[in-house]
This record gives structure tokens, C-alpha cells and sequence, in this order.
């Protein structure tokens, strides 16, 4: 989940109100210095789930001051159900971030435990279109992908937990300052 800093939020008030700890939305979040804090700053709060078919958040990162969260529409599905990915870019700075990618692909997410076993990109072709994206200070993107739970050769993946990988697939990123 994420929550914009108020005026008056500490870590410790925020960890309290959404049952988790300091310890945890630090590491969560990246941050150096845990006794400042803006107001209006993103964090990532982690979100206590009841695994009775709400959504479920299952990858979080921040890489180059982008926050990328992906989450899936349900913890259980059944075999061959269609799983829904979404996949949400912030920028957590405050300056802006251009990605400059030379294709159409924003994005990729991949399924597997201890091995591959489907990556959205494969057997997809993206236009070799150089690109520059500029996210403004707690601007995002949202993308959604939608799995048939088969692997990259279109076998249905066998029934159990699988390790979700999402990733930006930007060249490079510049933080402008």
C-alpha cells in the first residue's frame, strides 16, 4: 500500500496506525535517516492480507528512485484460471525521472520457482521505437498483464506457489536535478 506523509507523521505513529515497524518501512523504503521525513512523501506500507480472494501485493522495489509495486487480483487461484498482474511505477523522488527505452516495452514480469518458467515478453515483439518518459515527483504509471498460467511453451504450470519478478526495462534513468 501506499501512504503520503502528513504533517506530524513519524515512523513510529505510521508504523503504529497500519500495524507494522519502524524496522520494516525502513528497509521498505530505502530510507537513511529514519527520524526525517517530508510531508507529502510516498512510502510503501506494508498491507496486512486475509487470503480470502482480495488483491495480493507480491513484489515491491525501488530502483533509481522509482518505487514499482506489482500485485495480483487474488492469492488463490485455480488451475487455468487467468491470474491479473498490475503493475504500478512511482516516482518517489522529488525531481523528476526520465527512462529512456528503444522499444515499446515499459516493463517485464516473469513467473518460476527455482527456474523460469513464463516471462511475459516472450514471443511478444515490441516496435524499436527510441523513447524518453519523464514521471514527475509521485507521478505513476499502471500496467496490467494477464497470465493463463502456462509456461513459455504454453504447457499449464503445475499447482503451487510461484515466484513473481517484475522489473522497469528502461536503458537508463536520470534523475534531473
Amino acid at each position: 500500500m501506499i501512504y503520503r506523509v502528513k504533517p506530524g507523521d513519524t515512523l513510529y505513529k505510521i508504523a503504529q496506525r497500519f500495524d507494522t515497524t519502524v524496522q520494516e518501512l525502513t528497509q521498505l523504503n530505502q530510507l537513511e535517516n529514519i527520524n526525517y521525513l517530508e510531508v507529502g512523501q510516498i512510502l510503501i506500507v506494508p498491507k496486512k492480507y486475509d487470503f480470502d480472494g482480495d488483491s495480493y501485493r507480491f513484489d515491491n522495489k525501488i530502483a533509481n528512485g522509482l518505487l514499482l509495486v506489482a500485485f495480483s487480483n487474488k492469492y488463490i487461484y485455480q488451475p487455468g484460471e487467468e491470474v491479473v498482474f498490475t503493475l504500478v511505477k512511482v516516482n518517489m523522488t522529488n525531481k523528476p525521472i526520465t527512462s529512456n527505452y528503444s522499444t515499446e516495452q515499459r516493463f517485464d514480469l516473469s513467473t518460476g520457482y527455482g527456474q523460469q518458467q513464463w516471462i511475459w515478453s516472450a514471443g511478444r515483439s515490441f516496435n524499436q521505437v527510441i523513447k524518453e518518459i519523464t514521471l514527475q515527483p509521485e507521478e505513476s504509471q499502471v500496467y496490467t498483464v494477464v497470465w493463463q498460467q502456462n509456461d513459455n511453451k504454453g504447457r499449464q504450470v503445475d499447482t503451487g506457489f510461484h515466484n513473481i519478478e517484475i522489473w522497469n526495462v528502461a536503458n537508463e534513468m536520470v534523475t534531473e536535478r
